[in-house]
């Protein structure tokens, strides 16, 4: 309690006598800290909100300099100040400031300072009020540190954040990864709204979810929506979206988080094909199958129940019959064995000095009547190859001649410049242009006709496959009313040792 009694520490004597009665009140019953402190900075007295502030009976703050209570960083601040007012450069001062609570933690206090002068024109004293905002300071820390964290959060998303306008739609924000889904930069973003850059299709569902959102009608949303890439594509997406609001509870703007999910769409429709790609494979292998195996049967029943009917001729044809059908079969099952270690990455072939030509005659000695019109010409040197899956090679060529192109079937081997060349050719129809890219994939079926079922197609993946792993490669051309495919191999004598 101020008295007029009181004497200040410099022992003038005046201080307590200006005090009076009224100020003695407000002095003590403020909500506030108040000190009344001497020119020196030391205090003359201090009131109880003071006192609680601090840790301190009121009683014993009395007599200590401000800058025993002060923080060491605020000391030379808290001086120069001083300085300022009693030299008159200031009338007043008011600034945030740290004070030490007694059991040591930081008080921040909101302080006002103004000097009490003398008839003599010396500062006699200094009243100061001190306002506690440590739980401001405190509260303003953590939301700079929320800001801060969302700010880090924000940027370094892997997937698209986009804060968004509530009266409009308008995109405000977009982080990087958010621009890199789309290919626009952030500033081309802010001039679209969620409407410019969301496909057609999903416009108007798009636009209810943002209402129902905005309005509070519920307090996220999540679907899965397509949008427009600068570049025309579409980026299918996962899209959660929720409503922040600012400290009144006013809208402030919408967060939508979007997920990515093209790679997956793609893999799911890859695998769709896939399956049913494999779904058709197994009916066309069914059928591959089932046609020789049917003649291997049917012969060998009539043979053997009914031998005796049949002349010697007409046995012998039967027999070259089933032999044929069982070459088929015993094909098929190659190609399937081979299409499997491929598949696993078991499958080796040999390097070894090849005739391609000789190859050729061999696959087309082994095929009996079926090849009497297939033309062969041409020399060329050695390759480097494996025998056997050349002869598969050859043989998958012509069977898909025989069996898809015109009268006509030739065969060429001729050397490349460090190559050698087969050609198998025919002057059918050819493989339709749009089936032309997809011939080499595993169970891809070529065209059907009115007399045979489509084929497997697994024989020219597989020789596709071979003729890479033997170094060399198998394409398709139609041209000058030819279907031509051309198998190429490393040629023997250019081949580094």
């Amino acid at each position: 309690m101020l008295t007029r009694e009181m004497a200040s520490p410099d022992g003038d004597p005046e201080v307590g006598a200006t005090v009076d009665v009224a100020f003695r009140v407000a002095f003590d019953q403020a909500s506030v800290g108040m000190v009344v402190a001497s020119s020196s900075g030391h205090f003359i007295s201090a009131n109880h909100a003071l006192g609680e502030m601090l840790g301190y009976p009121a009683e014993s703050l009395a007599g200590l300099h401000f800058s025993e209570i002060t923080h060491p960083d605020e000391v030379a601040t808290g001086m120069e100040t001083m300085r300022s007012l009693a030299s008159g450069h200031l009338d007043a001062a008011r600034w945030e400031k740290r004070y030490v609570h007694r059991d040591g933690h930081t008080v921040w206090v909101k302080l006002s300072v103004v000097p009490v002068w003398g008839v003599d024109g010396e500062v006699k004293y200094f009243v100061a009020e001190m306002e506690d905002v440590t739980a401001l300071r405190e509260a303003e820390a953590a939301h700079e540190a929320s800001e801060d964290r969302f700010r880090h959060a924000f940027e370094t998303a892997a997937a698209g954040v986009a804060l968004v306008s509530v009266s409009d739609g308008r995109l405000l924000r977009v982080n990087p990864a958010g621009c890199a889904m789309l290919g626009y930069t952030e500033g081309e973003l802010q001039a679209l709204t969620i409407q410019d850059v969301t496909a057609p299709e999903d416009r108007e569902e798009s636009m209810a979810r943002f209402r129902r959102v905005v309005t509070g009608e519920v307090p996220t949303s999540r679907a899965r929506l397509r949008y427009l890439r600068k570049d025309g594509s579409t980026a299918h997406s996962i899209v959660s979206t929720a409503l922040m609001r600012d400290l009144d509870g006013r809208p402030l703007h919408l967060v939508a988080n979007v997920v990515d999910i093209s790679e997956q769409i793609e893999a799911q429709e890859e695998l769709s094909a896939m399956l049913a790609s494999k779904d058709e494979f197994i009916a066309s292998v069914s059928h591959e199958l089932r046609t020789p195996l049917s003649a291997v049967v049917g012969f060998a029943q009539l043979l053997r129940s009914e031998m005796s009917s049949f002349s010697r001729e007409e046995q012998m044809e039967m027999l070259e019959r089933i032999s044929e059908q069982s070459a088929d079969l015993t094909n098929i099952v190659e190609d399937l064995l081979v299409a499997a270690r491929a598949d696993r990455g078991t499958l080796n072939v040999a390097r070894v000095r090849v005739d391609l030509r000789a190859q050729a005659e061999q696959v087309l000695e082994s095929m009996g009547s079926g090849s009497t019109r297939v033309s062969i010409r041409g020399e060329g040197p050695e390759a480097v190859a494996d025998p056997v899956r050349v002869r598969q090679i050859v043989r998958n060529l012509v069977s898909n001649a025989l069996r898809w192109g015109g009268d006509e079937v030739r065969i060429l081997v001729e050397p490349g410049e460090s190559t050698v060349r087969m050609i198998v050719a025919d002057n059918g129809s050819g493989i339709p242009p749009e089936e032309r890219e997809r011939i080499f994939e595993p169970f891809h079926r070529a065209r059907e006709s009115h007399e045979l079922a489509a084929s497997v197609g697994l024989g020219l993946a597989v020789s596709s496959q071979l003729a890479v792993l033997m170094g060399g490669e198998l394409g398709y051309r139609h041209e000058s009313g030819m279907s031509i495919f051309e198998l190429t191999l490393p040629g023997a004598d250019r081949e580094r040792p």
